[in-house]
């Protein structure tokens, strides 16, 4: 999704478990307190960037924002990642 209001928004996928995990992060150095989100049915995180980047910008950037998909619902463009990681044995 091209939009420059999840400009802020950053990926990557993480074992967790075992299972390929997409994270989505906006993050801030400037305090201790953040949000986590946490998709609904079917779990995959890609569809709230644009939440995660809304409330990362209302805080003016000063609280992170993670969102973490359910495991292994990271869709099309990661399957090729996830059988990568598991034929690895990472």
């Amino acid at each position: 999704m091209n939009n420059n209001s999840n400009l802020s928004v950053k990926h990557e996928i993480a074992l967790i478990n075992g299972v390929a995990t997409r994270i989505s992060s906006a993050m801030s150095t400037a305090e201790d307190l953040c949000f986590v989100v946490i998709p609904g049915n079917p779990g995959g995180i890609g569809f709230y960037d644009i939440f995660i980047s809304t409330i990362f910008q209302a805080g003016k950037g000063k609280y992170s924002v993670y969102g973490v998909s359910h495991a292994g619902k990271i869709y099309t463009k990661f399957i090729k990642k996830e059988k990568q990681i598991r034929k690895n044995g990472a």
